[in-house]
């Protein structure tokens, strides 16, 4: 049960932070590209595993 919550979970959060993203980021990017960078491309985990 606890795995289904936790799926559910991470499902909502990547959808509300792509459209946070979409609105806010790419504006953002544009005049502090230093201070989003680490947030774009994260070296240390693969794309789509949680912390």
């Amino acid at each position: 049960m606890s795995g289904w919550y936790l799926a559910l979970g991470l499902t909502l959060g990547a959808a509300l932070g792509t459209i946070a993203w979409r609105h806010g980021g790419l504006s953002a990017l544009s005049r502090r590209p230093r201070y989003l960078q680490p947030y774009r491309m994260p070296a240390e985990r693969a794309p789509g595993q949680p912390e």
